[in-house]
C-alpha cells in the first residue's frame, strides 16, 4: 500500500527554519540537506511503520513514529502519524532538543 504524505503547515516552517539556519552556514549545504530530507519524508508513502515509535509516542491518542533524518549533531527527528491512507508529517525537530510536552503535541496534531 502508497500512503499519501501530508506535511503539516508546523513541519514546513520547520524545514523552511532548518534550511536557513544551514544556508547562513554555508548555503550549498543548505540545498544538498533540503533535496534529500524532502526525499528521505517522501519515502514514508511506502512502509512508514519502518520507524520507531517516537518517544512522544504515549502522550496523546494518536500514534508518533519519528524518522530520524541526518548524522552525529546534524540530526532531525521527523515526528510524524499515520492515519488510514495518509502520513501527516507535523514536526521537524533537531535531535539535541528535548521530547515534546504534552502541550506541545497537542498543538501540532492536524484536525484528522
Amino acid at each position: 500500500m502508497n500512503y499519501r504524505v501530508v506535511i503539516e503547515t508546523r513541519a514546513i516552517r520547520d524545514i523552511d527554519e532548518a534550511t536557513g539556519w544551514i544556508a547562513a552556514q554555508a548555503s550549498d549545504a543548505a540545498e544538498r540537506w533540503f533535496t534529500a530530507i524532502e526525499a528521505e519524508i517522501n519515502s514514508l508513502a511506502r512502509f512508514p511503520e519502518r520507524c520507531p515509535r517516537a518517544r512522544e509516542d504515549g502522550l496523546f491518542k494518536y500514534e508518533l513514529r519519528q524518522l530520524v533524518f541526518g548524522r552525529r549533531h546534524g540530526r532531525y527527528r521527523v515526528i510524524f502519524t499515520i492515519c488510514e491512507d495518509a502520513v501527516h508529517v507535523l514536526h521537524v525537530r533537531h535531535g539535541a532538543r528535548p521530547a515534546m510536552t504534552k502541550a506541545e503535541i497537542e498543538d501540532l496534531l492536524p484536525p484528522i
